[in-house]
């Protein structure tokens, strides 16, 4: 995760992405840039899928096809992004 360490995303001790709010990611409101909120979601599903399937790294490589951003309000404090999949659902794939 090249791009995501060289933009300010840390991985913490229980495998949470971390963007934490600084100048390097405000827009011109002084809040969290949009684009530096979606390479926060991007770079923990790429993540989680490089952790889930660790047996094929490098021979895999995820890729972002499609998606969708709702915003509720402006972020304006660090941010965290925490992939959770229902055994169920892990099982069913």
């Amino acid at each position: 995760m090249p791009f995501a360490v060289h933009n300010g995303i840390q991985i913490d001790g229980q495998n949470n992405l971390l963007l934490p709010f600084d100048n390097t990611v405000q827009n011109q409101h002084s809040g969290v840039h949009t684009a530096a909120q979606l390479l926060l979601a991007e770079s923990a599903s790429g993540y989680y899928l490089l952790t889930l399937f660790s047996t094929l790294q490098g021979n895999i490589f995820p890729l972002l096809r499609e998606s969708t951003i709702q915003f509720n309000r402006q972020a304006d404090s660090d941010l965290s992004s925490r992939i959770i999949v229902r055994d169920e659902a892990v099982e069913s794939a």
